[in-house]
């Protein structure tokens, strides 16, 4: 989940556009602008549908990525991607 976590978070980057949720997980949860994990955690948790996704029970792994692109409109580009 790591790596695809990553491979979505780069073509966030490059597209500008929010990817879609791969084939086989669970959910995905994608943000960006966000300098670090705690802020992005934090903006997560307090969005009501992202904090429904957080607390998925058919969630049970997790992939996480950053991808930093520092010449992109946010930066830094965050992919959460929940799989069972």
């Amino acid at each position: 989940l790591d790596t695809m976590a990553q491979n979505l978070a780069q073509s966030y980057a490059s597209t500008g556009t929010a990817p879609q949720l791969p084939t086989g997980a669970v959910a995905l949860r994608a943000s960006a602008g966000y300098n670090d994990f705690a802020e992005t955690f934090s903006g997560w948790r307090n969005s009501p549908p992202d904090a429904a996704v957080l607390t998925m029970s058919r969630a049970t792994r997790a992939g996480l990525a950053e991808f930093y692109d520092p010449n992109s409109a946010y930066g830094v580009y965050w992919i959460l991607l929940l799989g069972s």
